[in-house]
């Protein structure tokens, strides 16, 4: 059963958090609001941990010309494999973030992204005993990127974020201002 914790982050402070966002009147490509979905590559550096494969979303808001707000949620799209002293099990991991990031232009179609923010993450893995255990936590997370415009509300975002100590999130996404 989801703890009251989970329940509020996920059903209350995000969504609302992505709503405000929304619906508030980036330095993406010059426009106020933005959404985003990349697919990217989570990297365990915990015993021998497959890496997991996932696909995100998130909104943003241009507060300045250079600084906006992020909501962001990704998911695992299918468990991993993992080895531990106890045996080998499956494990899954979901994120929930809220950053705050900052965008220098390049060129006039390029610009580099920094960003830093609180993330909520949630773990579930299936012990070897056939017993599924979730962790989750909650801590800062931050990242930088690259971002290309393609066109008048449309670019392309390489970034690579720290969720953890021991997890890197690698993703390109497609980057939709309006």
């Amino acid at each position: 059963m989801p703890s009251i914790t989970n329940r509020l982050l996920f059903r209350g402070l995000v969504p609302g958090a992505l709503v405000f966002l929304l619906s508030t009147s980036v330095q993406a490509d010059r426009n106020n609001y933005y959404w985003l979905l990349q697919a990217g590559v989570m990297q365990l550096a915990l015993n021998d941990a497959e890496a997991l494969y996932t696909l995100g979303s998130y909104a943003g808001y241009r507060i300045s010309e250079r600084f906006s707000m992020e909501g962001e949620i990704v998911k695992s799209l299918k468990g991993g494999f993992y080895t531990s002293r106890a045996g080998q099990g499956h494990y899954a991991l979901s994120t929930a973030a809220i950053y705050g990031v900052l965008r220098m232009a390049l060129t006039p179609s390029s610009y580099l992204k920094t960003k830093l923010g609180v993330l909520y993450e949630r773990v579930e893995h299936d012990s070897p005993v056939d017993v599924t255990l979730t962790r989750s936590a909650t801590g800062f997370s931050g990242g930088a990127g690259l971002g290309f415009v393609l066109f008048d509300g449309l670019g392309i975002e390489l970034e690579l974020n720290r969720i953890e100590a021991d997890v890197l999130y690698y993703s390109i996404g497609v980057h939709v201002s309006f």
